[in-house]
């Protein structure tokens, strides 16, 4: 160990071991003098330009305003685009209905039973079908087979 104490605040002839960090100038892009790169963010920041939330307060207020909208106007607007611009009221409409529809349906029919029920409502409708498409009927005697 020395006995070489350090001054309070170093002399002019003392060179720093760790700079202290100026910043840079980025300088322009070449081939364009005007351009200057943004510097990169500071640590800490994220790189994304936008304040936090302002994308979900923008589409908070667009939705507050078309609730006034809707509420003051409601079916008469929609009218009056169906007449005035049938496309846009179509385009709106189409974009309003799910993209993909999943339908898992079971039928467990038996062709007997519905033809049965529907002979049942076409007379109690009192409908009648047309003779050319009346069902054949066959009658089996199934007596002799036991």
């Amino acid at each position: 160990m020395s006995d070489f104490i350090p001054p309070e605040k170093p002399t002019a002839d003392v060179t720093p071991l760790h700079p202290a960090a100026q910043p840079r100038d980025p300088g322009p892009v070449p081939g364009y003098p005007n351009l200057r790169p943004r510097p990169p963010w500071k640590p800490g920041e994220c790189g994304h330009p936008n304040p936090g939330g302002r994308r979900r307060r923008l589409t908070e207020a667009f939705i507050t305003d078309f609730q006034t909208i809707w509420e003051t106007e409601g079916l008469a607007a929609i009218l009056r685009v169906a007449r005035s611009d049938p496309p846009t009221f179509v385009k709106v409409a189409a974009s309003l209905l799910p993209k993909d529809i999943n339908l898992k349906a079971t039928l467990d029919v038996d062709a007997t039973t519905f033809a049965t029920n529907f002979r049942q409502a076409v007379e109690l409708l009192g409908n009648e079908l047309p003779s050319s498409r009346r069902m054949k009927v066959i009658d089996v005697d199934d007596t002799d087979h036991h």
